[in-house]
């Protein structure tokens, strides 16, 4: 009984999928070339003469279009005020979070800033092109914070590409 029931679910489901898949198959209508009809341009938009035109195109400090425009980062950036001079048009290129941390992680990079075991302090960086150009530093510790803010904008990194990648560390 089970065998003839489980037969006659093989045959029914085998048919169904027959009917679904085994049907014509019908191609798009696409239009033809002979079909194709030309729009005219509305003139009642334009605001500028046709002639003109082109000359107004070539100013002379636009960026080629394959090239996007360099951001201009300035001297004591915040991370927040770095991200924002990129501009939309640059590609994202992650580099590994570990390789951007490393140098503060390293006791060894806040040397000049005494800082002692009981010291807490939140560095936050953004890296454009191996440099740092923006950086927020946190710490109860007025005078560390200044300090290790002026340490973290002097480092440089090896792996250097087009892109901001940010890195947060605390102690």
């Amino acid at each position: 009984m089970t065998t003839r029931l489980l037969s006659q679910v093989i045959f029914f489901s085998g048919t169904v999928f027959l009917i679904a898949c085994g049907g014509e198959q019908k191609s798009p209508a696409y239009p033809t070339e002979g079909s194709r009809r030309e729009e005219q341009a509305d003139s009642s938009w334009e605001t500028e003469d046709p002639v003109a035109a082109p000359e107004a195109d070539s100013t002379p400090n636009e960026q080629p279009k394959g090239e996007p425009k360099k951001p201009e980062f300035t001297e004591g950036m915040g991370v927040e005020e770095a991200i924002s001079a990129v501009p939309e048009d640059y590609e994202y290129i992650g580099l590994d979070q570990e390789v951007l941390a490393k140098p503060l992680m390293q006791v060894e990079t806040y040397k000049e800033c005494n800082v002692k075991p009981s010291d807490k302090f939140k560095v936050r960086i953004a890296v454009w092109d191996g440099r740092v150009v923006g950086a927020n530093v946190t710490s109860p510790n007025k005078n560390l914070a200044r300090c290790i803010d002026g340490v973290v904008r002097k480092l440089e990194y090896k792996d250097r590409v087009e892109s901001i990648n940010t890195v947060e560390y605390s102690l």
